[in-house]
């Protein structure tokens, strides 16, 4: 969860103003998702999360976090947090 932590970190300092970071992981792991955007919202107070439009796929929403099952989703699992820059 570091390595991912410093890939987000990066990478939104190339968000303009008004600009969106998608944090998209294969994961279904807490500690790489919510967790990894969690700290990065803590420490980045410019940034907030958004909500995602899953057209009717059942997600686990937590927090405009989502979190793809297979066995309830009927896809592979992943992770998708959409994130704006507003400041």
């Amino acid at each position: 969860s570091g390595v991912q932590f410093s890939i987000l970190s990066n990478n939104a300092k190339y968000v303009k103003i008004g600009g969106t970071l998608v944090y998209s992981t294969c994961s279904i792991l807490e500690k790489e998702n919510e967790e990894v955007v969690r700290k990065f919202l803590l420490q980045n107070k410019n940034f907030e999360l958004e909500p995602i439009e899953t057209f009717g796929i059942s997600v686990k929403n937590n927090e405009n976090m989502y979190t793809f099952f297979p066995n309830i989703s009927e896809t592979e699992g992943f992770f998708i947090a959409k994130l704006k820059r507003i400041k």
